[in-house]
């Protein structure tokens, strides 16, 4: 289940940075990152680079695909996740709200 996100008055914080979001990154578990710290994490983790790219998610260790990365080096993944989507900006810092919204995307299986 997605957590809460940390927030001051400037905005969401990055889980990896504790710092406002910069250029934020959405994985498919939901979790947002900054895109410089995602795609250092990603750079300093043990990804798949044969078969299927991947790695984890750095909050709740889902295993994550990046879109379209085969023809892609891992220091580049991180820009292939959409930045955060409107809706979880609208859905806020309500910890109700965004497990809510993370149940439903996973029982109607949609992809974001």
């Amino acid at each position: 289940m997605a957590e809460a996100m940390s927030s001051t008055r400037n905005g969401p914080l990055c889980p990896i940075c504790n710092e406002t979001l910069k250029v934020p990154r959405t994985l498919t578990c939901l979790h947002t990152f900054c895109q410089h710290c995602l795609s250092k994490y990603i750079q300093d983790s043990d990804c798949s680079l044969v078969g299927k790219p991947s790695f984890n998610c750095p909050v709740c260790c889902r295993p994550t695909y990046p879109p379209a990365a085969e023809s892609k080096q891992p220091k580049e993944w991180a820009s292939l996740f959409p930045q955060k989507t409107a809706l979880l900006v609208l859905l806020g810092e309500d910890k109700a709200k965004v497990d809510f919204f993370v149940i439903l995307v996973r029982l109607k299986n949609i992809q974001l």
